[in-house]
């Protein structure tokens, strides 16, 4: 169990940071988790309320990451446009 740990544990330093690699990084792994708790679903007994619960938490992590990278991009996207503008003019 506390293996599972070990990929989202790797990213949280530069999570906190602020990283926006790590944060691409986390939006990936975080689908494996879904994953997981996909196939877990259908298991019987309290796997199933756990995989819920597994389910809504990946959810809500990948929608913040998502979320907080969105206005980072466009900027991203912005400046690079700027950069091609000023070369043709030059």
């Amino acid at each position: 169990m506390a293996l599972k740990f070990i990929p989202l544990g790797l990213m949280l330093p530069g999570l906190y940071r602020g990283k926006n690699y790590q944060m691409q990084a986390t939006s990936m792994i975080i689908l494996l988790y879904f994953l997981e708790g996909l196939t877990r679903v259908f298991e019987p007994g309290l796997n199933r309320v756990l995989a819920g619960v597994e389910l809504v938490l990946c959810t809500v992590i990948f929608y913040a990451v998502l979320k907080h990278l969105g206005p980072i991009k466009k900027v991203a996207v912005a400046k690079k446009k700027a950069l091609e503008k000023n070369q043709d003019s030059v």
